[in-house]
């Protein structure tokens, strides 16, 4: 039941205009996210640190043993390998190569779509 809470919290942070923090081209930090998730969520800020902190560390396990992870109603994470690749450097304009990486790519769903889009 708290996964799907905290879908809800998220959903509920794309569409927070009622909050004073909440303005267009701001961002939430992390002590405002968890004091809108124990407002919604009718639950003590130690309880929402305590959910928020299980969510992250399941999310980052989920990945690391290279796992799509499909959360309905929020979306999809993913981990994909980017090749090595040329880059310039911005300070000095000197051609470097970039080095092949994993990459976390989040694909969101139907539902957060349509809270951003309206």
């Amino acid at each position: 039941m708290l996964c799907f809470r905290i879908v809800d919290f998220f959903l509920l942070v794309l569409s927070c205009s009622n909050y004073a923090y909440c303005q267009e081209g701001t961002s939430l930090n992390k002590v405002q996210f968890l004091d809108l998730m124990s407002r919604n969520g009718d639950m003590p800020r130690s309880q929402a640190e305590k959910a928020l902190a299980t969510v992250v560390h399941s999310i980052s396990d989920a990945l690391t043993v290279d796992t799509d992870l499909r959360l309905q109603g929020l979306g999809t994470f993913s981990v994909v390998e980017k090749e090595a690749r040329k880059g310039r450097n911005p300070g000095t304009g000197e051609e470097i190569t970039i080095p092949a990486c994993r990459v976390v790519r989040f694909r969101p769903s139907k539902a957060i779509k349509e809270a951003i889009h309206g």
